[in-house]
């Protein structure tokens, strides 16, 4: 039998409770100011985007939808211009004759752009020394086009993606006629994504395994993810849903798998 004073017992027991609380309380603090320490040293992602950014060109005009071609930044006007960066000038390349609203090039150089005034997918090509653009698309079985918004083409399967809103107001949410088309140029093919359903689909950008398509639904205020379970199937989700009124309307995806 082991006789033990209540008392004194008692008050070992609160010395024991008292100690580890303390010691807890002290790792406690430890940790906080480890955190607090390291958001010190870390600068938030927008102050470094700031501190990196600088002003390549001006203009007076609108200029969207910039796209890198081995080096040389091209932009679109909604005058009908595309042009090159040169030394923080423009220097027009070539004109649609109407309202360009995305651009690409192929592994080959050749490019193709959409056009809201034509209502169609356009190609560029070079002719007795002249840079020319033609359509290669504007309908759907039968149906034209509303007005194709954005393109991006997979290096490795050779498809092209592109979405078709039209102007603003064409495709609303009262109105969801926007869609989103996929045309393998390897054969010629144009199959529907997702057929006038959508409430203005704008911006999309592929992932580096060429396996998802991230949609912009600017009326929905949301990104839309289209997964590709298996070749030329696709499964289609909200990848992320904003708040507020109207949504994103460009998007990329950094070499590190960043969304912005």
């Amino acid at each position: 039998k082991i006789n033990l004073d209540r008392k004194s017992h008692r008050v070992a027991l609160r010395g024991e409770e008292r100690k580890k609380r303390n010691q807890k309380q002290k790792r406690k603090w430890i940790i906080w100011e480890v955190i607090f320490i390291m958001a010190q040293r870390e600068e938030p992602v927008e102050r470094q985007i700031m501190q990196n950014f600088e002003v390549i060109c001006q203009s007076n005009t609108g200029l969207t939808s910039p796209v890198d071609e081995n080096g040389v930044i091209y932009v679109l006007s909604p005058t009908g211009e595309v042009s090159s960066i040169v030394d923080n000038q423009l220097e027009v390349w070539l004109s649609t004759g109407g309202t360009p609203s995305g651009l690409v090039f192929d592994p080959q150089g050749s490019a193709f752009l959409a056009d809201f005034a034509h209502k169609g997918i356009l190609s560029e090509n070079e002719v007795e020394g002249r840079v020319e653009v033609a359509p290669i698309l504007k309908e759907y079985e039968g149906n034209p086009l509303l007005g194709p918004n954005s393109l991006v083409l997979g290096q490795v399967t050779n498809k092209l993606y592109f979405t078709d809103s039209g102007p603003l107001g064409t495709s609303t949410i009262d109105k969801p006629l926007g869609s989103v088309f996929v045309i393998d140029l390897d054969v010629s093919v144009l199959k529907p994504l997702a057929l006038n359903c959508l409430a203005h689909p704008s911006g999309l950008a592929i992932s580096d395994d060429e396996d998802c398509i991230y949609v912009c639904e600017t009326y929905q205020n949301r990104i839309l993810r289209f997964f590709q379970s298996s070749p030329g199937v696709y499964n289609i989700s909200t990848f992320c849903q904003f708040s507020g009124r109207l949504g994103p309307n460009s998007i990329a995806i950094s070499e590190q798998g960043l969304i912005y």
